[in-house]
């Protein structure tokens, strides 16, 4: 590992503009929660030109993330699947990714669809 000095530069109005975007960036990041074990788990998942997905549950009537992930679909098998197998490879892919924490759980499956 090399150690180089950095000089310290005094503050500009453009690194101080910078550095607070940065900060209220960071401060609306997505906030994951716990997964509670005797709640309902949500899994919705789509896959238009990615297969994704989002695992919530809902506290006192308010939905939480849990978790999510996405995969980049291969270019050859978005011609190869139609529709309805690019969904069941979405749910396929969704599950495989998040069996450890749906295993013994009350489960509601959901599919995000474009509107219009």
């Amino acid at each position: 590992m090399i150690r180089i000095l950095v000089p310290w530069i005094p503050e500009t109005r453009g690194r101080i503009v910078a550095f607070k975007n940065c900060k209220e960036e960071l401060m609306q990041v997505t906030t994951l929660t716990h997964p509670a074990p005797s709640v309902f788990i949500i899994l919705t998942y789509d896959v238009s030109d990615l297969a994704g997905a989002l695992l919530e549950q809902i506290i006192n009537g308010v939905i939480e993330l849990v978790a999510f992930f996405s995969r980049i679909i291969k270019f050859l098998s978005t011609f190869l699947y139609n529709t309805y197998n690019r969904e069941l490879l979405g749910i396929y892919l969704a599950i495989k990714h998040f069996r450890y924490i749906l295993e013994g759980r009350r489960t509601i499956n959901r599919m995000m669809t474009k509107k219009g």
